[in-house]
């Protein structure tokens, strides 16, 4: 009977539910991540963490062990820390996913110890095991704190140099400045006694109610009455003068106070176009310059003046043009353009296309009121079609493309007309050498140059700045004008230097040199691809780390297809390129509107190229006439698609130095940085 009993309580308790399931945690689905990386020549799952999701569910889905994710992520801490949501972990892939011809199966291990003293001795095993790992990490502790400490007292040190060589310059910059400044006052004093000795009416004294301006070559009536602050018609009335045309070294009086003489003004109440006699107004005996009928006395006078102006300071002549839509002077514009439009047998269209630029270049000033003539050759075959005769009467000559043709056109043109190479960045190792060459396309070092002036330009307190090197690379003479244009900018800064085989183990060595309240600003010294790709792959994970970075480098990271562009945008891109359009600009707008009204055909970059130069030049033409070329290092010309600031080489003829800041930004945008 009590054998029954004992049986029906087995039964009710059985049958009974349990409260225990009714509140069993049920863990949130891990699914397997599709986003591989490899580091160390190994493959990893990477893996972004979701909320409420443990080390144990992640394991049990990617069917790893705990050790396993511990080992792959040793920067993380996992074993104290634990996880934290949106962290992404390296997960290990098992080798039965490597490899497809082994079973799919996944093998769990089970530990049976079923003898108590083998439980034991496995159990004071595993604690000697992670005693010497804890041993092992504060060892690693130790030597990384001794590293860093050393690190940042080379930091310190090489800052009391730079901060010591920066007193010594500004020291020098100083006592160069003052030096200057009592030169220039002596030249003030000593050309103040001249005129008082040739003309003392020219003196100013301070009981007279006006000042002296003689007028130089390029400035007009409104120019010299904005640069005072007074009208034309007082200038005129205090002047005598019957019209706003002046002549150049003319002596002008300017009023203190411009409205007691603009009542005198002589034009004052006459209909346009009808002027006086003017009466003399201190203008000296020299020649109104014409353009082209100067001969004899008058040229050696014009001579004389244009020497003038070229030792003026640069602030003596402020040329600037905001872009090159300014307005020109109508003068005669004689061009010719040498392209290879056929070559190989066939239609070359992207020289087509730079030629139909130019076109429109011409159509658009002819609007203006230049008179461009154009002479355009197709120079496939090699053979100079442009006769010693026709060279004279050429302003210049856009074209040909190669360096080669470009030194036979120099050769045949024998010094009567300026050469401009269009397109290849290459040209420039003629114009330093070779007068009558202009160089169009700004170069490398330009831009390694100005990346740098912007790297410290937005350098701010806290930021990390980093050279990237590729070790043993290839383009060691572009790392090389890098690193020393960094050394001579004063900035402090971390070289990292290694080669692609062990950009997989740099991934935590950079994320140790970004400071978790400044920007780590990384510049790549290096134009080679397979690097390039590996630096993007690093900071791109750093920055999915919360790590603030930026990327500098040349425009040569733009034409590598491997890389994605949505990773140049997470890694803050800043590029410094020779050209770039921003099709956001309204004079861009109507260009690609007039180019397809008038081609039927987007433009290309080529298209863009012509007519930036084929303007550009035409107008400073059209501005100054012959004393065009003067001003060519005086003027900065914004185009569409690039800028043009020339430089006059000591032994040559005119490099362009200007390049654009672009700017790939996180929400996906391409921006100009100027």
């Amino acid at each position: 009977m009590k054998r029954y009993l004992i049986l029906l309580l087995a039964v009710l308790l059985l049958a009974s539910p349990t409260p225990a399931r009714a509140q069993e945690y049920t863990a949130p689905p891990v699914e397997i991540s599709k986003e591989k990386v490899r580091l160390d020549g190994k493959i990893y799952y990477s893996h972004v963490v979701q909320e409420k999701q443990t080390l144990y569910s992640i394991c049990k889905a990617y069917g790893v062990t705990l050790e396993d994710v511990f080992r792959s992520n040793p920067s993380l801490n996992l074993e104290k820390e634990g996880l934290k949501k949106d962290q992404i972990i390296l997960i290990p892939i098992p080798e039965e996913e490597k490899a497809p011809e082994q079973s799919n199966t996944k093998v769990k291990r089970k530990l049976k110890v079923d003898d108590p003293e083998a439980e034991a001795a496995a159990k004071k095993a595993a604690q000697e095991k992670a005693a010497r790992a804890a041993e092992e990490k504060a060892a690693k502790a130790e030597e990384r704190a001794a590293r860093a400490a050393e690190e940042k007292a080379k930091a310190e040190e090489r800052a009391a140099t730079a901060a010591q060589a920066a007193e010594e310059r500004a020291a020098k910059a100083a006592e160069e400045k003052a030096a200057k400044a009592a030169a220039q006052e002596k030249a003030a004093e000593e050309k103040a006694a001249a005129q008082a000795a040739a003309d003392p009416g020219e003196v100013l004294t301070g009981d007279e109610d006006y000042t002296y301006h003689r007028v130089k070559w390029f400035e007009d009536m409104s120019s010299i009455a904005a640069k005072y602050g007074v009208s034309p018609a007082s200038i005129r009335g205090i002047n005598g003068l019957a019209s706003d045309k002046l002549v150049s070294r003319q002596l002008l009086k300017i009023p203190k106070h411009p409205a007691d003489w603009e009542k005198a003004d002589p034009m004052a109440g006459l209909p346009a176009g009808v002027t006086v006699p003017a009466r003399d107004a201190g203008t000296e005996d020299i020649p109104v310059e014409k353009a082209e009928e100067a001969t004899g006395d008058a040229q050696e006078e014009d001579a004389t003046e244009d020497t003038a102006a070229e030792e003026a300071p640069a602030e003596e002549d402020p040329f600037l043009f905001e872009d090159i839509f300014a307005p020109a002077k109508h003068k005669d514009v004689q061009a010719a353009l040498l392209v290879p439009v056929g070559k190989s047998s066939k239609t070359n269209t992207l020289m087509l296309d730079f030629y139909c630029g130019a076109l429109m270049a011409a159509r658009d000033l002819g609007r203006q009121g230049v008179n461009v003539v154009l002479n355009a050759y197709d120079y496939a075959s090699g053979k100079m079609p442009l006769s010693a005769e026709e060279f004279e009467n050429t302003d210049f000559v856009i074209g040909p493309v190669d360096n080669a043709d470009i030194l036979e056109t120099l050769r045949q043109s024998d010094g009567a007309s300026w050469i401009v190479s269009p397109l290849d960045q290459k040209g420039a190792a003629l114009a330093d050498t070779l007068a009558q060459v202009i160089q169009a396309p700004s170069g490398t070092a330009d831009q390694i140059a100005d990346l740098v002036d912007w790297l410290q330009h937005d350098y701010e307190e806290g930021d990390k700045v980093v050279l990237l090197m590729q070790k043993g690379g290839g383009d060691a003479s572009f790392a090389q004008a890098v690193a020393e244009r960094m050394r001579d900018s004063g900035l402090t800064y971390t070289t990292l230097e290694f080669t692609r085989q062990e950009s997989g183990s740099i991934l935590s060595t950079m994320g140790n040199l970004v400071n978790s309240y400044g920007t780590g600003r990384f510049i790549l010294a290096s134009e080679t691809e397979s690097f390039a790709i590996e630096v993007v792959r690093n900071l791109f994970l750093l920055s999915h780390r919360n790590a603030k970075v930026a990327l500098y480098a040349t425009s040569k990271i733009r034409t590598f297809d491997a890389i994605e562009v949505d990773q140049l945008h997470d890694v803050n891109l800043h590029a410094d390129v020779s050209y770039f359009v921003d099709y956001r600009n309204g004079n861009v707008h109507d260009f690609i509107q007039g180019y397809r009204a008038l081609f039927n055909t987007e433009p290309s970059q080529f298209a863009f190229q012509g007519y930036d130069i084929m303007k550009s030049l035409s107008l400073l033409k059209g501005k100054y006439g012959k004393k065009w070329i003067r001003t060519l290092d005086k003027v900065t010309v914004k185009g569409l698609q690039a800028d043009y600031k020339y430089v006059r080489r000591p032994d040559g003829g005119f490099v362009n130095t200007a390049t654009r800041r672009v700017i790939y930004t996180p929400d996906r945008r391409i921006v100009s940085a100027d």
